[in-house]
């Protein structure tokens, strides 16, 4: 999701959870398949398409939760997701959280989950999406799951994980070289 990119959350922040992006997703699904099956395709009999994963992280992990009704998936995996919820749920704000009027558990009860196997991870010291929202939805998920709780995380670790990022100083450093403050 380009709108979704490091260097664009870095640039221009975020102020509200972008739609969600299932199609997206749906379409790939399709589009591996295509290049699947083509003759001159870079992945031609490179995809097992009868075994579909969907991850995400942030947003990207409410998009996998809510693809998982895709009868093309088979199991799909949250990281530091957002709970799945309606796209008018969220209250505005640089940080996830939810209006005061939308009651997370009272909505997954409105719900059904998918019935596909899952995993939820998420960050001990998340401040984006706290990791009090994974209990909730993890309840909510049909089993077989998982639930993983990373102690001394935040919301990024993936990102501050990857050797480029790190080179520059972890997340922080990579918004100072870019001339970024924290409120940015």
């Amino acid at each position: 999701h380009l709108s979704r990119d490091l260097l664009t959350r870095l640039k221009e922040g975020q102020t509200v959870l972008p739609p969600n992006d299932v199609a997206v997703i749906a379409a790939t699904i399709d589009l591996l398949e295509t290049e699947n099956t083509r003759a001159d395709g870079a992945l031609q009999g490179r995809v097992n398409t009868d075994q579909v994963a969907v991850e995400g992280h942030s947003a990207g992990g409410r998009d996998a939760t809510l693809a998982a009704d895709l009868p093309e998936v088979d199991t799909f995996i949250s990281v530091t997701g957002v709970p799945p919820v309606p796209d008018d749920a969220p209250a505005p704000g640089e940080l996830f959280s939810l209006r005061k009027d939308f009651n997370l558990v009272d909505y997954l009860r409105t719900v059904t989950p998918p019935d596909k196997p899952s995993m939820m991870v998420v960050a001990e010291n998340d401040i984006v999406v706290p990791p009090s929202f994974g209990p909730p939805v993890y309840d909510w998920l049909a089993p077989p799951k998982r639930y993983v709780e990373l102690a001394d995380t935040g919301h990024n670790f993936l990102q501050d994980a990857c050797v480029l990022v790190q080179e520059q100083g972890g997340l922080q450093g990579l918004a100072d070289a870019f001339g970024l403050d924290r409120e940015d």
